[in-house]
């Protein structure tokens, strides 16, 4: 991570002599040595950036329009991500190719660059420019990772036989990459398109809670109404909001002219697991298909409801389907993705990162079977959800009572499964990232530990190799589908239990 420490360069030096001036070893320390050589430091923009990451532009501008243009590797690194982050698009690419040219003599520094460069206009939606540079970071050395984004940008432009080429090319020189195989397979069976279903085949409701967000819930509303959703039925909950909210929910039905929208309006907030619960032993429920829970701060794309019920229409063994959830704004972060387990002990239960504020560049842009999905948008098959039973009312207000119920789900035999051809845009942030207030703060920890207080750890364990089974069991029946098809030749047979 830090290749310009003079440490790090001493170091490997000392292993490439002791080595035996090994060919790959000697073309990193050249590398490294030349980063080392050409780096300065910049005290003037580390204070320029200080007061940037301080969301203090004006104090920032000062410091950055004196700086030097060209300081070290990790500046230019932190100065673009910094520029990037405040969707200052121009004068990161313009840092960018300040970096490419500075380095064009240490090619495996160029090359990334010109990658993060193709980063950039992919979380931008403009995958052909990011084409070009990544073809350019390949001219500079020829990477799995260059070429696992390459494939991406050729997806996004249509051009699906070279995506499949790319990803073939980078897993040959990487082939423990598994998101690549179920993009692979995606393509090939043509999951990653044709998974839509005509919502008005099945009887769907769409539920949905709510404690004042007046400008939130209007907003997630004008959404849904733009969306394909068939005839679906709309239940929302009005959790005793006063900040005008009811008023904006007695003109709902105006905006679902096709779609019979119920209002249930509660004397107090009695939290999001009751809410939910409520909302499911509605009787109007008692004869549906599936329930989709969405959260009151949700965009969605029009396709939403239908690519969701192709989703569990797909997998028969399937109980929920979640999507992928982006932040709100530009460029595109991600903020949920799927997720396992990673710690289990007696009272700490750790899952595996869902990548929260990271360029989304179409990496997790394929189905996998997991854990748990986010519950902002999710489907649920009702009679399985009937099966699992209430959400847990301990976790009230909030958090972290989906992910209890999806554990439940799992603990009775049902799988999940996540799509994330599917993009929602969740405005809020979540879990601890959603808190400023000292208390709210308290709550989520406090829910954290009831949630690993509340099952046994044998239960957790098992469940961890349960899940784990089945998304390996899976890769391998797709991994092997793609060796007979011929999509994965040169690529080397790597033992899928090491993941």
């Amino acid at each position: 991570q830090r290749p310009y420490d003079t440490r790090v360069i001493e170091n490997l030096i000392h292993l490439n002599k002791a080595l035996g001036e090994m060919s790959g070893l000697s073309g990193l320390v050249e590398t490294m040595a030349y980063v080392k050589s050409t780096g300065s430091d910049n005290g003037r923009l580390k204070l320029g950036l200080n007061y940037l990451q301080k969301n203090q532009p004006d104090k920032a501008e000062k410091y950055l329009r004196e700086a030097d243009v060209v300081p070290n590797m990790e500046l230019l690194f932190t100065y673009a991500d910094a520029l990037v982050a405040r969707a200052d698009f121009d004068a990161a690419l313009a840092v960018f190719r300040q970096s490419a040219t500075r380095y064009q003599n240490a090619k495996a520094v160029a090359a990334h660059f010109w990658r993060k460069f193709a980063r950039v206009f992919l979380a931008a939606d403009d995958p052909g420019q990011a084409m070009d540079c990544l073809r350019k970071s390949l001219d500079f050395a020829n990477s799995a990772a260059a070429l696992s984004d390459l494939g991406q940008a050729c997806h996004l432009t249509g051009q699906r036989v070279d995506a499949m080429e790319a990803w073939r090319e980078s897993l040959v020189q990487d082939p423990l990459q598994i998101p690549l195989y179920l993009k692979l397979y995606d393509i090939f069976s043509g999951h990653d398109q044709l998974l839509e279903v005509d919502p008005d085949r099945f009887r769907t409701n769409i539920l949905m809670y709510t404690y004042n967000k007046h400008d939130a819930v209007k907003k997630t509303l004008e959404s849904l109404a733009e969306t394909d959703i068939g005839s679906a039925g709309i239940i929302i909950l009005d959790n005793h909001c006063t900040d005008g909210t009811r008023q904006l929910l007695e003109n709902a039905q105006n905006l679902f002219p096709r779609n019979k929208v119920t209002i249930i309006n509660l004397p107090v907030n009695i939290g999001a697991p009751a809410a939910r619960n409520w909302l499911m032993a509605r009787p109007e429920n008692d004869d549906m298909d599936f329930l989709a829970f969405l959260d009151d701060d949700v965009l969605l794309p029009r396709d939403w409801l239908k690519q969701l019920i192709g989703t569990l229409n797909e997998h028969p063994r399937a109980a929920i389907a979640g999507t992928k959830v982006n932040d709100e704004g530009t460029p595109k972060t991600i903020q949920y993705i799927y997720r396992f387990f990673d710690v289990i002990q007696e009272n700490k239960l750790i899952l595996s990162s869902k990548h929260p504020g990271e360029i989304d560049a179409g990496q997790f842009d394929f189905i996998r079977r997991c854990l748990s999905v986010m519950g902002c948008c999710h489907l649920l098959r009702t009679s399985i959800a009937r099966e699992v039973g209430e959400f847990d009312i301990r976790f009230s207000p909030s958090q972290v009572d989906d992910i209890d119920h999806d554990f439940l789900t799992c603990l009775k035999g049902h799988e999940i499964v996540y799509n994330g051809h599917i993009s929602v845009v969740h405005c809020q942030k979540a879990g601890k990232e959603a808190f400023l207030s000292r208390p709210a703060l308290g709550n989520v920890m406090g829910n954290d530990y009831k949630l690993a207080m509340k099952h046994p750890t044998a239960d957790m364990r098992r469940l961890k190799k349960q899940t784990e089974d089945i998304d390996r069991s899976d890769i391998r029946k797709k991994n092997h589908e793609l060796r007979q098809a011929g999509c994965l030749d040169q690529v080397p047979e790597v033992p899928f239990n090491v993941v």
